[in-house]
């Protein structure tokens, strides 16, 4: 585990250089969004497994069916809610994050006492790009826009044959 002291200047513009280094050596990188002070961590990752590997078919066909039409939170269910919550979180608009989801190996998201791998949240959003007519509303919100963005990133990243990314492409997800 690496922590690095916010307040010493020095100390932060040192480890900070090293942070991709660190990131694409890890085994495992663990993305803390937060504690689930909502209580819909459970809910809004069995959504996304749901979403993800599209898998019992019936459960999916209504998820599907069922995706909100506006962006009024309080008309969802508990398992849209709960997606859209996990969508809504504060870690996905943070920038220092960039290094930390692109270029580790394995990620795997930590939302309270709960977790799932990265691979699924991405397949998830790819299900919804892919019934998009019956999405539409979800690709309107930020954190939608955002992880479509470091998805974005990562396949670049994937792809470059120096396995870096530029500061422009970065700075434009």
């Amino acid at each position: 585990a690496i922590c690095i002291n916010q307040d010493d200047e020095d100390e932060r513009a040192h480890q900070i250089l090293r942070m991709r280094q660190i990131y694409s050596a890890a085994t495992e990188t663990i993305a803390w969004l937060g504690p689930d002070e909502k209580a819909c961590a459970r809910q809004g990752f069995a959504h996304l497994e749901l979403l993800s590997r599209r898998m019992p078919l019936p459960e999916f066909d209504e998820a599907i069916k069922s995706t909100p039409e506006n962006t009024d939170v309080s008309n969802l269910s508990v398992g849209w809610a709960s997606f859209v919550a996990l969508l809504g979180l504060p870690y996905w608009q943070r920038t220092w994050i960039l290094q930390e989801v692109v270029v580790s190996s394995s990620l795997n998201i930590w939302w309270g006492q709960l977790a799932c791998h990265l691979e699924h949240l991405i397949a998830s959003i790819n299900t919804l790009l892919e019934y998009r007519s019956q999405t539409r509303r979800l690709a309107d919100r930020k954190g939608f826009q955002n992880i479509l963005g470091l998805i974005y990133l990562i396949e670049q990243h994937s792809a470059s044959s120096q396995n870096s990314i530029g500061l422009l492409t970065a700075l434009t997800y």
